[in-house]
């Protein structure tokens, strides 16, 4: 091990970012007792629509067996959007924790490699400028970016966000599709052209989101779109 990850480890230097007083592995990984509360999905037994966990035998979990059929070919999502995961993600996304994106990163990267996905650019879902200047940085693009980087894969903020709605968060499920149908637009399209992208988002809830993106992505010359998600929320809003 590298001396200098030894001393960092020997005091603590780099805690986990989630509790502030775990082992973070001397790299502000996130320490065991979090990762043991996290609620992690298996990414043996996750649905291939939403990422989230399996009740059955089939491909989709029976959530996603009501919905139509979804523009990725599969889907990766590192924990359940609830407890402690909830708490941490929030942070994440509007408490200007930055640094969680690392260990998510790092997490997403490892998950990505094991599913064998042929990946040639990672893509990070995008928020209007008026979020982005109010939150001071896009959480995806972070998380995106450090997935990127372990798995020695560009990252390109190809995809633009053509309007600033009501926060999808008070949205029925139907209101989430509609509101988001023409939510992007693809800026630099010869960047995605014929290449198997990975898109990042933090949540997923009903998808809404995602599938625009993924549309919209796929209209402009992509020639697959695969899915990672930091968190998947327990069932989809109805």
């Amino acid at each position: 091990m590298d001396p200098f990850k030894l001393f960092a480890r020997a005091f603590n230097l780099f805690p986990c970012p989630a509790c502030g007083r775990g082992d973070g592995n001397g790299e502000n990984d996130f320490c065991p007792d979090c990762l043991a509360e996290f609620g992690r999905i298996d990414p043996e037994r996750h649905c291939r629509g939403c990422g989230g966990e399996m009740a059955g035998v089939l491909a989709v979990c029976p959530l996603c067996l009501q919905e139509k059929k979804r523009p990725w070919l599969d889907a990766l999502a590192l924990f359940r959007y609830e407890n402690r995961a909830r708490e941490m993600l929030l942070r994440f996304k509007s408490g200007r924790h930055p640094a969680l994106a690392r260990p998510l990163g790092k997490l997403g990267a490892q998950a990505v490699r094991r599913s064998g996905w042929r990946i040639d650019l990672v893509v990070p879902i995008p928020v209007h400028f008026t979020r982005l200047w109010t939150r001071g940085y896009n959480q995806a693009e972070l998380f995106a970016r450090v997935a990127a980087e372990e798995l020695h894969l560009p990252c390109a903020d190809t995809l633009a966000k053509e309007f600033s709605a009501t926060k999808q968060a008070k949205r029925s499920r139907t209101g989430r599709h509609q509101g988001t149908r023409h939510a992007f637009s693809v800026k630099n399209p010869f960047r995605i052209a014929g290449k198997n992208i990975l898109l990042v988002d933090d949540v997923f809830t009903t998808g809404a989101t995602c599938d625009a993106a993924a549309r919209a992505l796929l209209k402009n010359g992509a020639r697959s779109v695969r899915l990672l998600v930091a968190c998947r929320t327990p069932g989809l809003v109805r």
